[in-house]
């Protein structure tokens, strides 16, 4: 599969590789504890999983967005 391929989500491959060494990242012990100590919770997830948080605190939060005027 090349850079211009897209997998079976969709997303292009280098995406998918990103988010890939994303969560590898987020999930070492020496990064859990380094968030921790900022008072950060990791939440490694796939691109999908991002996209659908995105779309439910968009939906949650739309009072404020439309109060705000947010726009895409």
């Amino acid at each position: 599969m090349s850079c211009r391929e897209n997998d079976e989500s969709g997303r292009s491959s280098s995406c998918s590789a990103c988010a890939a060494a994303g969560v590898k990242v987020l999930n070492e012990p020496a990064m859990q504890d380094s968030l921790t100590k900022l008072g950060v919770e990791a939440l490694p997830m796939t691109p999908a999983q991002m996209d659908d948080l995105v779309r439910r605190e968009t939906a949650a939060n739309m009072e404020v967005i439309e109060a705000a005027g947010i726009r895409q």
